[in-house]
């Protein structure tokens, strides 16, 4: 059923009475790009999300004020290329009148740069939290538990201890976040799942949902660019074909559309003036060749969520300098990005370099 609607939808793309502009066309460049990608980081998380997190919490926080043997976590898991910490964030902040006091703990958005260094920050951490005098009163968030292990010797250590302080200390409840790829490389190892038996995936999108985030950066583009020709303005048809080729997952939508922008050559050299922007149809990017070290790495990042070159070198058992050299060849292929030294898999290319991974017999996660 999946494959037919699908074919169905690219058949109505191809033949849609909006045809591909006549005008010769060019990728968006790097500067408008850059300044669009910045407003798409701005918007709050999509609300199928933040809605999936609060309308899961509320009952579970309930159920656990009214029975004490009831389970007293929940955990969230997210595709590796979606950012749970700002979900989580996002989800709370958002939520008027929220049943109880919630207090965000081990929030940092990259890890340590000594990881034999995180079983001590996790302690002092928790430590405060060993006890309390107002039990079944504070909700404690832990938003992205991929970023305090590192698949290496004695790299999970600290997780370990945390899974075992959690489990023991039910005067709070406990709201984690992670990577899907994280926890079942986690469940490998410590046998995770055993500990938290409440886990919830984000929602797959659909076109409605999509459109209705994307439309605060439509209106950013409309008061910004001259965006008549962009069928993502006026054509909610494309919105069902974006969402299909994303596998319904926001931030991998959010880079197609993003990569099917163009402009005309005559505009590069424009200065002062309003850009006038066209549409290409939105399709996954193919996937070039690479090598064996290349599809370890982009394991590990995918299983890390993001990583510095260090982490990665480490987590490899490679040389920093094979590692470094590897990593700028996938940075210029596009098929990793680097945010303040921070590595992560570019996502319009997730779906392709899962396939690759599984052609190539490694363990891979699948799709909730």
């Amino acid at each position: 059923m999946f494959s037919f609607v699908r074919s169905k939808l690219q058949l109505w793309f191809s033949h849609s009475q909006t045809k591909e502009p006549d005008k010769k066309l060019i990728s968006l460049p790097n500067l408008p790009k850059t300044k669009l990608e910045k407003q798409l980081q701005c918007l709050s998380s999509p609300i199928i999300y933040q809605n999936t997190i609060q309308e899961a919490i509320a009952p579970a926080v309930k159920n656990w004020q009214e029975n004490p043997d009831a389970c007293h976590s929940i955990v969230f898991l997210s595709n590796p290329v979606e950012n749970i910490a700002k979900i989580l964030r996002d989800s709370i902040n958002n939520w008027s009148n929220h049943p109880v006091d919630i207090i965000t703990i081990l929030s940092g958005q990259s890890r340590l740069s000594n990881p034999l260094e995180i079983p001590d920050l996790i302690q002092e951490v928790t430590q405060p939290y060993a006890s309390t005098d107002n039990p079944s009163q504070t909700v404690l968030v832990i938003p992205s538990l991929h970023q305090l292990f590192l698949r290496s010797i004695d790299g999970w250590d600290g997780l370990e201890y945390l899974r075992d302080f959690i489990v023991k200390q039910r005067d709070y409840f406990w709201v984690i976040g992670c990577n899907y790829w994280s926890w079942d490389f986690l469940d490998f190892v410590c046998q995770i799942n055993a500990y938290f038996p409440e886990i919830k995936f984000l929602p797959k999108m659909d076109a409605e949902s999509l459109e209705e985030w994307f439309n605060p950066l439509l209106e950013y583009v409309k008061n910004n660019y001259q965006a008549e020709e962009l069928e993502s303005l006026v054509n909610s048809k494309y919105w069902e074909v974006l969402v299909n080729e994303a596998s319904g997952i926001s931030n991998i939508a959010a880079q197609l559309w993003l990569d099917s922008l163009a402009i005309t050559p005559e505009e590069v050299e424009l200065k002062n003036k309003s850009l006038t922007l066209y549409q290409f149809k939105p399709s996954l990017p193919s996937l070039p060749k690479i090598s064996s070290l290349d599809r370890y790495l982009l394991h590990s990042v995918l299983i890390h969520g993001q990583i510095t070159r260090n982490h990665l070198a480490l987590s490899l058992g490679e040389s920093s300098s094979q590692i470094r050299s590897c990593v700028q060849v996938l940075l210029a292929e596009d098929l990793l990005k680097d945010k303040e030294h921070l590595l992560t898999i570019n996502p319009s290319y997730y779906d392709q370099i899962k396939s690759e991974l599984v052609n190539n017999n490694f363990l891979v996660s699948q799709d909730e």
